[in-house]
């Protein structure tokens, strides 16, 4: 990633500014879990960071309410469970504990009836059911 710090004449920090380096997780349970990508966004062009022509810059939500995308490679899901990053790149799946770890994500806050989730995805030749759920992000 990246930083900026500028300063006043008279040496006050005025802006101090991020740009973290993102990719969607192919790792389970990854503890360099940042947030969920929610969309692509231009980078403004008077903007401090000078991005190269081949980078992309995204919103990425990391605290509050909103949805990820998991699949049902680590079993049910039921509300109050945490929810983690899976192998299968951009989908969290069914944290392995109940304990809120560097790892985790958020909380989910609906279950998922897999039996009813029509949605798939494949990935290292098999078929996993994914479904768009409603969390409480705790990654930020």
């Amino acid at each position: 990633g990246q930083t900026e710090v500028r300063q006043d004449e008279d040496g006050t920090v005025s802006i101090s500014s991020t740009l973290p380096t993102v990719k969607l997780s192919d790792v389970a349970n990854d503890k360099a879990v940042f947030g969920v990508l929610v969309a692509e966004v231009p980078i403004p062009e008077d903007h401090w960071y000078q991005a190269q022509e081949t980078e992309r810059f995204a919103t990425v939500n990391a605290l509050g309410e909103g949805r990820v995308w998991v699949c049902n490679i680590n079993g049910e899901i039921e509300a109050g469970d945490y929810i983690t990053t899976s192998s299968v790149p951009g989908y969290g799946q069914k944290q392995y504990d109940n304990l809120l770890r560097s790892c985790t994500l958020g909380k989910a806050i609906e279950a998922v009836d897999w039996d009813s989730v029509t949605e798939t995805i494949e990935f290292n030749g098999q078929t996993f059911k994914i479904y768009l759920i409603a969390v409480v992000y705790t990654s930020g």
